[in-house]
């Protein structure tokens, strides 16, 4: 990941060092959220809820996970209605469980999981409209906390992983800003393997874990919405 991250920031500044030369540089920054059904992921969750339900009174399960949020930011190179992209997003999701044991003893849990995205896209513009294609480095972490600690957290799985996006461009420009919508598809290229997030959630509470784990691909669709600076 870290040789991936240094040719992205090298790519921004060769971007930034041609745009008085052909072009126009714009600075995005924006909202993304996206749905997925993470039948690998949820059955870790599920196989876990059951484990909790065998010793304690679940008050509270662990949620599923369906949607992430969070924030995407890059620069855009424009020539006439060609566009390309280099962007960073986040997505988050964070999920609590709460039991009871004889209504005395409680237990509380927090499970917090991001895909961070680092991506390269190409896109057509006529005039509001438009649609592109993307490539990105995928990286997923899942963490819980630590018992007594606020804000310590203890990572359960680290995976990284490419994927494909397609999308399209609504466009609302301005003077000096402008807006876009783009709902998007991603499809992925490689598979998450789901050992350790199986084996770290239960071993916390000393549950049984499973000879086989199915592996997660994290199939999305969703939208971001983004704002553009300077001139279009």
């Amino acid at each position: 990941m870290p040789g991936f991250i240094k040719v992205f920031q090298i790519s921004v500044i060769v971007l930034a060092s041609h745009v008085l030369v052909l072009g126009q540089l714009n600075i995005k920054v924006g909202y993304i959220t996206g749905r997925t059904e993470a039948p690998g992921y949820n059955d870790i969750v599920d196989h876990f809820n059951s484990n909790i339900e065998s010793v304690y009174i679940l008050d509270d399960a662990l949620d599923p996970l369906r949607w992430m949020h969070g924030l995407e930011l890059g620069v855009r190179y424009k020539i006439r209605n060609v566009g390309f992209e280099l962007s960073w997003s986040g997505l988050q999701k964070r999920a609590d469980v709460f039991a009871s044991l004889n209504n005395v003893n409680r237990l509380q849990s927090r499970l917090f999981t991001g895909l961070t995205e680092y991506s390269l896209s190409a896109e057509n513009y006529y005039g509001f409209f438009g649609y592109g294609a993307s490539i990105g480095y995928r990286y997923l972490t899942i963490k819980t906390d630590v018992p007594g600690s606020r804000r310590r957290r203890s990572e359960l799985l680290g995976e990284d992983g490419w994927a494909g996006k397609l999308y399209l461009i609504f466009s609302l420009p301005g003077d000096n800003v402008a807006l876009a919508f783009k709902p998007y598809i991603q499809f992925p290229l490689t598979e998450y393997a789901m050992d350790g997030f199986e084996n770290g959630i239960n071993d916390k509470f000393d549950f049984p874990q499973r000879d086989f784990v199915e592996p997660e691909r994290f199939f999305m669709y969703g939208i971001s919405v983004v704002l553009y600076n300077g001139r279009q």
